[in-house]
C-alpha cells in the first residue's frame, strides 16, 4: 500500500517529544550529548533571562549533516559507537522554548545556520484541535507533518555566512523564549546541577574526592584492555550571576567520617564478551549513605545515566548493603542499547544477559564485600572491647581478694565476655590476624577464670593452709597476670570509637532505625525501668549499650 505525506499528522512531533522529555532538563542533555557525539571533550550551559546556550567543540556538522539532523526518527549515528542514535533529540525542546537556533562550524566548511520555529508548531496544533473541537474542520484538513516542518525550520544556504558569523569550530545551541514553568526549572543553579552532574559523562572532582584519579585511571585500563572507550566531558554551567566547572557528584563528605573505603571494582564478562565496569566506595562505617540521593549504583551507558539508582535496588535484594555504597554500573558493550527517553534499556539478548549478570554477579560480590566489611568492623570492636576488659580486670583483681563473692562476679564477667566473641574465630569473613586475636584472647580470659577459680578453692581450705600456700601461689599467679597482660597488649585495637548513646532511642537512630514518637515514648520506659535498673554505674550503663547496639547489627544483617 502506497502511503503520501498526509498519512503523517504534524501532532505525532508533539506526541513524541511530550512522551519522551518529560523531564524539561532532558533537553539539556540530549544536546549535550550530540556534542559528544561530535566529538566535544568541552561543553558549556549558560542560562541567561528566557534562553539557554549550550556550546560544544566538537567537530560541527557541514550542510549535509545539518540537514538531516532535521529528519524525525532517522538518524546517521552508528548505535555502536554514539549513544544518541534516533533521530528525536534535536526537537526535544520542542515545548520548551519558542525557537531553536544552531549555529554549527566545521573545519575547511563556512558555518551555518538552522532555525526552527517551535512557537508557530505549537500554535499552529493548538489552533487545529480548538476547530476540531468546534466541528469547524475534519481530520483531512489537518497539516501533515511534514508540511508543518517546512514552514517553519529554515536553513541557510551552504557559503552564504561568512566566518565572522561564527568563527568557532564546533556548535552552537540556542533555546530562546523559555516558556515559564521550564524557566523557573532551569534557573536555580543547584538543582540543574545536580541534574547535570548525575546524567552527564563528567569527570570526578579530584579536589573534593579522594579517590577521583585512581576511578578514572582504573575505569580506562580495564576499557582499553577490552578495546572499548569511555569519553569524559569538561562541563561549565552558568546560570545568570552563578556560574561553575561541574564534575560528578561524589565528594569524601558523602561518607562517614569524610572517609570512604576504597573503590572496588568489577568487570561484567560472561563467556569472552564485554559488557562493562561496575566500580563503587562502601561506607566508611556501618551506616547508610547521608545523602539518599546518592545511595547505590547509577546504571550508564558510556557515561550517560539511564533511569535512577532505584532501577538497580531490586537486583541487589539486601537494600541494607546497597543504601551503604556509592557506585556506577557503566556498560559499554555496543549491543546494549538504551532506549530513547533513557529510562531503560532496550530489550534483547544481550541487555537479558547483562542483567542476569548483574543480578547473580554483581550484586552477590558487593553484598559480600560490605558484608565482609561489616564482620570485619564487628571483630575489631568485639575485640577491643574485650582486650579493655581483660586489662582492666588485670588491673582490678587482687591476689588477695577474701570476698568471694567478688571473684565469683569476675568469673561471671569473664564468662559473658567469652560468650560475646566465642565462635568469631571460624567466621570466613575476618582476617586470619583477627581470628588469631581472638584465640590469644579466649586463652588469656580461660587462664584468667582458673586463677580466680583457684582463689576460691583457697579461700575454702583451712586458714592455716591457706596462710602457707599463699606466698608460694602469689609469685605463680602474678607471673601468670604479667604473661596474660603482655599478650593482651600485642593485639592491636583496631576498633573505631562507638558513642556513649545516652538513651536506647538515640542507639537505634544512630543505625538508622526509623522511630516514631509513640516509639520513643515506649523506648524511654523500657530504658528507665529495665537497662538502666541492671547498670551499677554511667560506664558500665554504656557497656551494655555498646553490646546491645553489636546484637542488633548482627540480628538485622
Amino acid at each position: 500500500m502506497k502511503l503520501s505525506k498526509f498519512d503523517i499528522g504534524a501532532e505525532v512531533i508533539s506526541i513524541l517529544t511530550k512522551g519522551m522529555y518529560q523531564d524539561p532538563r532532558d533537553a539539556l542533555r540530549e544536546y549535550v550529548q550530540n556534542g559528544i557525539d561530535a566529538g566535544a571533550d568541552s561543553i558549556s550551559i549558560k542560562v541567561r533571562q528566557n534562553s539557554v546556550v549550550i556550546i560544544d567543540n566538537g567537530t560541527g556538522m557541514d550542510y549535509s549533516t545539518l540537514r538531516k539532523s532535521i529528519r524525525v526518527g532517522i538518524s546517521d549515528k552508528d548505535p555502536k559507537k554514539k549513544v544518541g542514535f534516533m533521530g528525536i533529540g534535536i526537537y526535544s525542546s520542542f515545548h520548551l522554548c519558542d525557537k531553536l537556533v544552531i549555529f554549527s562550524h566545521k573545519k575547511d566548511n563556512a558555518p551555518l545556520k538552522l532555525e526552527m520555529d517551535f512557537s508557530t508548531m505549537r500554535n499552529t496544533l493548538k489552533e487545529q484541535r480548538q476547530l476540531r473541537i468546534e466541528d469547524k474542520i475534519d481530520a483531512n484538513e489537518l497539516i501533515d507533518l511534514q508540511t508543518l516542518l517546512e514552514d517553519c525550520i529554515s536553513l541557510t544556504d551552504d557559503g552564504k555566512l561568512s566566518d565572522e558569523d561564527f568563527p568557532t569550530i564546533g556548535t552552537r545551541v540556542e533555546l530562546i523564549g523559555l516558556e515559564g514553568n521550564f524557566l523557573n526549572l532551569l534557573s536555580n543553579f543547584t538543582t540543574l546541577a545536580s541534574y547535570l552532574q548525575e546524567v552527564i559523562p563528567l569527570h570526578f572532582d579530584r579536589n573534593k574526592f579522594q579517590w577521583a584519579e585512581k576511578i578514572e585511571n582504573d575505569i580506562q585500563k580495564i576499557c582499553n584492555k577490552h578495546n572499548a572507550a569511555i569519553q569524559l566531558i569538561n562541563l561549565f554551567l552558568q546560570v545568570n550571576a552563578i556560574s561553575g566547572n561541574l564534575y560528578r557528584p561524589y565528594e569524601d563528605s558523602n561518607f562517614s567520617n569524610n572517609t570512604p573505603n576504597a573503590p572496588v571494582f568489577r568487570e561484567l564478562t560472561k563467556d569472552n564478551i564485554f559488557l562493562g565496569v561496575a566500580w563503587a566506595c562502601l561506607n566508611s562505617d556501618r551506616k547508610k549513605i547521608q545523602n539518599k540521593e546518592l545511595r547505590g549504583f547509577l546504571l550508564k551507558k558510556q557515561g550517560f545515566a539511564i533511569g535512577n539508582r532505584d532501577k538497580t535496588a531490586p537486583y541487589f535484594r539486601q537494600r541494607t548493603h546497597f543504601d551503604r555504597y556509592v557506585g556506577e554500573i557503566i556498560i559499554t558493550n555496543p549491543q546494549i542499547l538504551p532506549n530513547a527517553s533513557r529510562s531503560d534499556l532496550e530489550y534483547s539478548q544481550y541487555s537479558t544477559l547483562f542483567f542476569e549478570i548483574l543480578a547473580n554477579e554483581v550484586a552477590t560480590y558487593y553484598i559480600q564485600e560490605s558484608a565482609k566489611y561489616q564482620e570485619q568492623n564487628i571483630a575489631d570492636e568485639q575485640i577491643s572491647n574485650f582486650s579493655n576488659f581483660l586489662n582492666k580486670l588485670n588491673v582490678d583483681y587482687k591476689r588477695d581478694e577474701k570476698d568471694t563473692n567478688v571473684l565469683v562476679n569476675y568469673i561471671v564477667e569473664l564468662n559473658n565476655q567469652i560468650s560475646n566473641i566465642k565462635g568469631k574465630e571460624n567466621n570466613s569473613y575476618i582476617t586470619e590476624q583477627q581470628k588469631k586475636d581472638i584465640k590469644t584472647l579466649l586463652n588469656s580470659a580461660q587462664s584468667f577464670i582458673e586463677q580466680i577459680q583457684d582463689s576460691i578453692n583457697n579461700l575454702a581450705k583451712d586458714a592455716k593452709q591457706t596462710a602457707n600456700k599463699t606466698k608460694t601461689k602469689s609469685k605463680s599467679r602474678e607471673n601468670a597476670q604479667i604473661s596474660i597482660a603482655k599478650k593482651i597488649s600485642k593485639i592491636k585495637a583496631t576498633k573505631k570509637e562507638i558513642p556513649n548513646y545516652e538513651s536506647l532511642s538515640d542507639l537505634l537512630s544512630d543505625l538508622d532505625i526509623e522511630l516514631n514518637d509513640e516509639i520513643k515514648f515506649i523506648l524511654e520506659i523500657i530504658d528507665e525501668r529495665f537497662i538502666q535498673g541492671y547498670a551499677h554505674n554511667r560506664q558500665e550503663y554504656y557497656e551494655m549499650m555498646s553490646d546491645l547496639r553489636n546484637t542488633i547489627i548482627e540480628n538485622l544483617n
